[in-house]
């Protein structure tokens, strides 16, 4: 009997973590997902008049690992364009680069050189919402391609973090101002101009 209810109370705890992992799994895979109020048809609408009126936030072209070139249009805080699928999406890293110096044998970084290099977030395809990326643009100046994360880590002087909150600027009213995501364009994409002459660099996972 006692090697009975032993069994029995095994058998539930093992169903109970096989559960709790799956909906684990599940509550990791949405935290990513981007949420998004408007139509296909409606973001369609909008991005045609944007690109009449060159409204756009940036236009450029990206490679990835393989070396294919992308076309991407940001077109506000939440829409974007990869070759031709509309993403709602969330910025959530800036990509830092810093100088690095071998010594004897030591890769270290030199202190006070690291630099905004590229952006990373996630993205949801407004005509698939079951569809979210994790995506990566970059100045494309590395020998070593990558399409992750953890891949671009494994570049030296490479590391991925949020804005400083001590980056900013005090605005007419003597009120300190942290910079948004496109106060860092500028510097990404090296250029104030809507559409970007650099072949930039991108990375492209699928949600899984």
């Amino acid at each position: 009997m006692k090697h009975t209810m032993r069994n029995f109370l095994l058998y539930i705890m093992v169903l109970f973590t096989i559960v709790s992992s799956v909906s684990a799994k599940g509550s990791f895979s949405n935290s990513y997902k981007v949420s998004f109020d408007k139509t296909l048809e409606q973001v369609e609408v909008r991005a045609e008049l944007m690109d009449k009126e060159k409204s756009y936030q940036k236009r450029f072209t990206a490679k990835d690992k393989m070396g294919n070139v992308h076309t991407i249009t940001i077109y506000d805080d939440e829409y974007m364009k990869i070759d031709n699928v509309f993403y709602a999406y969330k910025f959530r890293n800036l990509m830092y680069y810093s100088l690095s110096l071998n010594m004897m044998g030591n890769i270290k970084t030199v202190d006070g050189t690291e630099k905004p290099w590229g952006l990373q977030g996630y993205a949801t395809a407004v005509n698939n919402p079951d569809t979210t990326i994790s995506f990566i643009f970059a100045k494309d100046m590395f020998a070593k391609g990558y399409s992750s994360m953890y891949e671009a880590n494994q570049i030296n002087g490479v590391y991925f973090a949020g804005p400083a909150k001590t980056e900013g600027y005090i605005d007419d009213f003597g009120c300190w101002q942290t910079y948004t995501w496109t106060d860092y364009f500028e510097r990404i994409f090296n250029t104030r101009n809507k559409d970007v002459k650099m072949r930039m660099y991108m990375a492209m996972q699928l949600a899984k």
